[in-house]
């Protein structure tokens, strides 16, 4: 799924894009080097999304990164909570290509 997205992004304009195999390694990434705009899937190993997401928050240094939030899942429930804990959106798994480049534009190109 990160591959697709990844493919997806691309699609938009010439992004610096990393992946991270779990919650945790994504804020180590992100640490190094804060990016404007982060995807996270609901469902991640080690930290989920939401989880991430929270810690995030709780880092001054990645306050301004927006994030969106990505799931399979699509209750009404989780995408509350994401949205609560600061998440700007969410996206619905399988991906639409549409959808994410509508978003993608949205919440990245906003900082250009």
């Amino acid at each position: 799924m990160r591959q697709i997205l990844k493919n997806i992004i691309a699609t938009v304009g010439k992004f610096d894009i990393r992946e991270a195999e779990n919650g945790y390694k994504a804020l180590e990434l992100m640490m190094e080097d804060p990016p404007d705009v982060v995807f996270l899937d609901v469902f991640m190993p080690v930290l989920t999304g939401v989880e991430t997401l929270q810690l995030m928050k709780k880092i001054e240094k990645l306050n301004s990164v927006k994030v969106i939030v990505c799931s399979a899942e699509g209750n009404f429930s989780t995408v509350q909570k994401a949205l609560e804990f600061g998440a700007k959106d969410f996206i619905r798994k399988p991906f639409e290509m549409k959808t994410v480049v509508n978003k993608a534009k949205k919440w990245i190109l906003d900082e250009i």
